[in-house]
């Protein structure tokens, strides 16, 4: 009883510590500046005018990064301190001059020359690097990872645009899976076309997404009521249940942490669709269904 109880406990931790993690990440990152326009000031201390686009949402750490700019005095001072000039490509492939805005946004600093005289010499290093905010060389937490999805989720539902975005791209290929789940419910389209019909379902949503960025839903159950209908996932699922069920495996707890991870990850790509992720699956999967009951008394983890 102690021990199921120090389970339970431990089970809720697990739970709810992670989800508490990403509630307080998502409130931290939506607690943004009040914009006062009103208020703005107009000249930086040089006495050269900012600009401020006062229309732009994007922001860094709960900082606009389009008011405050003086690009003029931007670039006199970081081509004194940096070899990868203000107008040249940086390390990430992005322009060095918007590298530059979001990180100093990211330090609440302006966008003239006072800012970028106040970045440190690993700041300087950062931004040539292409590191857009000071947060992300925390290299071992797991906040950076978070606020970069959640910032790019801001930024999609903020100007439709999710190219290039991990996260938001899901968002764009489980869109154009439902739009044609809702065409093709029972049967789906079948494995020769789906390319074709996700190509034809991102123009019908308005999509902003290259076109060399199209794929399909990366989830494995999307993808298979795209594909089979929703009569073809029942009977696929149905397939791979039904022999837990029969032979009882669902008392397995090994058996049943390898679902539980396997049905999590699916959830996040269409692993059964590569020879890999469907060679790994079915080889575990079927070695927990036909192996010993007991693996410590009876199978190949016994001590011989």
């Amino acid at each position: 009883m102690k021990r199921r109880i120090a389970g339970i406990n431990g089970l809720v931790v697990i739970i709810i510590f992670p989800v508490w993690y990403v509630m307080h990440a998502v409130n931290g990152f939506y607690d943004i500046d009040e914009k006062v326009v009103a208020h703005l000031e107009l000249k930086t201390a040089q006495g050269n005018p900012y600009k401020h686009d006062t229309q732009n949402p994007m922001v860094e750490n709960g900082h606009y990064v389009y008011l405050y700019i003086c690009e003029p005095e931007m670039r006199e001072e970081w081509n004194q301190v940096s070899e990868i000039k203000y107008d040249s490509i940086g390390g990430s492939g992005y322009p060095v001059a918007a590298t530059l805005m979001r990180y100093l946004t990211s330090k609440d600093l302006r966008k003239d020359a006072e800012g970028v005289k106040a970045l440190s010499e690993q700041d300087v290093r950062n931004i040539e690097a292409g590191m857009a905010n000071y947060i992300y060389e925390r290299r071992f937490s797991l906040y950076p990872r978070i606020y970069q999805t959640i910032w790019e989720y801001y930024v999609f539902t903020q100007t439709g645009n999710a190219n290039y975005q991990s996260f938001s791209q899901r968002i764009e290929f489980a869109r154009a899976a439902i739009t044609i789940i809702k065409k093709n419910f029972f049967f789906g389209v079948g494995t020769g076309n789906w390319k074709e019909e996700f190509a034809k379902a991102f123009k019908e949503n308005n999509s902003k997404l290259d076109e060399s960025l199209y794929a399909s839903s990366h989830n494995q159950y999307l993808n298979y009521i795209v594909k089979f209908g929703m009569l073809g996932f029942i009977y696929i699922m149905f397939s791979l249940i039904y022999p837990i069920i029969k032979t009882r495996r669902y008392h397995d707890p090994y058996f049943l942490v390898f679902l539980v991870f396997m049905l999590v990850a699916n959830l996040a790509d269409s692993n059964l669709e590569s020879h890999m992720g469907s060679s790994f699956f079915f080889f575990f999967y079927c070695l927990f269904i036909t192996g010993p009951g007991n693996y410590f008394t009876e199978g190949f983890l016994s001590d011989r």
